[in-house]
C-alpha cells in the first residue's frame, strides 16, 4: 500500500497546500491524472486575482492552461513535445543551426496563449499565459567546445519559470535534514510524522521571513536545528513544573575540625523558553 502526497508551495518553500492520493478506489475523485491533480490544487487560489502558477512538464496541458486563465490563474510552464498539438515551430534542427539561444514562437490569436521552443543545451518548450517571448537578457552558460563560458540569450518566459520553480524541491531537502525518526509499521503514523515535519519547515521558514523584515541579521536567528530542537523541548516540557526546593538552602560544611565553610560555584540554571515559561502554569511558583 504506497501514497503519493502532492502539494502546492512558494517560491520560498512554503507549502500551502496538499492532499494524499491513495488510489482511484479510496480516492474521492476517480480520475487523479496529472491535470485534475493541479486543479484540485488550484481551488482554494482566489479566483480573476491573476495568480500565478509554475508546472513542471508531469503536470501541464495545453488544455489545463486554458482552465486556469478562465478562472483568472496564470501560468508558466514546460511542456512535453507530445502535448505540443503540432504547432509549426521550427525544428530543433534548425534551432541547432542558428545556435544557442535561438528560439521560435506562437502566440493564439484567441486566448493569448504562448508556445515556445528554445534551444540551449537540448529544446526546450515552454507555454505561458502572461509571458511574452522577448528577449530579458542573457544567462551564463558553459561552453564544452572553447571551453569557457558564454552568455546565451534567454527568453522571459524562461526566466519567469526559473524564478517561480524550486519551492517542492527546497521543502523536501528541509524537511530531509531532520526529519522526525519514525519506525513503525502503522502508515497512518508516517502521514502524521511527515505532516508534523511540513508544519515545522513551513514555521521556520516564516520565522525567518519575519527576521528579515525586522532586519534581524542572520546570525542572531535560530537555524533549523536549533529551531527544531526549541520545538522538541517546548513539547516536552509542556505545563510540566519544575520543581524547587522549599526553604533557604542548607549550607555544607568542610569535614576539617574548624569546619569552615566551603565555596563551590553557584550552578547557573539555563533560563526557559518563552514557550515553557508562560505556558498555562508552569512558571507559577509553588505553594
Amino acid at each position: 500500500m504506497g501514497f503519493k502526497m502532492f502539494v502546492r508551495s512558494g517560491s520560498s518553500g512554503i507549502i500551502y497546500d496538499f492532499f494524499l492520493y491513495c488510489g482511484a478506489k479510496s480516492s474521492g475523485r476517480e480520475d487523479c491524472s496529472a491535470e485534475n491533480v493541479v486543479l484540485r490544487l488550484a481551488e482554494r487560489i482566489p479566483k480573476n486575482l491573476n495568480f500565478k502558477l509554475c508546472l513542471d512538464n508531469w503536470f501541464c496541458t495545453l488544455s489545463l492552461c486554458l482552465k486556469l486563465k478562465e478562472i483568472g490563474i496564470l501560468t508558466t510552464a514546460t511542456i512535453r513535445t507530445n502535448r505540443i498539438a503540432k504547432c509549426p515551430l521550427l525544428s530543433e534542427k534548425d534551432l541547432k543551426k542558428q545556435g544557442r539561444g535561438s528560439f521560435s514562437y506562437k502566440v493564439d490569436a484567441n486566448s493569448g496563449l504562448l508556445l515556445l521552443r528554445w534551444f540551449d543545451n537540448k529544446c526546450v518548450h515552454m507555454t505561458s499565459t502572461y509571458c511574452s517571448a522577448n528577449t530579458s537578457g542573457n544567462v551564463k552558460r558553459w561552453d564544452q567546445k572553447n571551453r569557457k563560458h558564454i552568455q546565451v540569450p534567454c527568453p522571459q518566459v524562461v526566466k519567469e519559470y526559473n524564478t517561480g520553480m524550486g519551492g517542492v524541491d527546497l521543502s523536501d531537502m528541509l524537511i530531509s535534514l531532520y526529519r522526525i525518526p519514525m519506525k513503525t509499521k502503522r502508515w497512518y503514523l508516517r502521514v502524521l510524522v511527515h505532516c508534523m515535519d511540513i508544519c515545522k519547515i513551513n514555521a521556520w521558514l516564516l520565522y525567518r521571513r519575519h527576521g528579515n523584515q525586522l532586519n534581524i541579521s542572520q546570525r542572531s536567528q535560530l537555524n533549523l536545528l536549533q529551531f527544531s530542537s526549541q520545538i522538541a523541548n517546548a513539547i516536552i516540557m509542556k505545563s510540566k513544573r519544575v520543581d524547587r526546593p522549599i526553604g533557604r538552602p542548607i549550607k555544607k560544611l568542610s569535614t576539617n575540625s574548624d569546619l569552615t565553610e566551603t565555596r563551590g560555584r553557584k550552578v547557573q540554571v539555563p533560563t526557559p523558553q518563552n514557550d515553557i515559561r508562560y505556558d498555562e502554569f508552569g512558571h507559577w511558583p509553588n505553594p
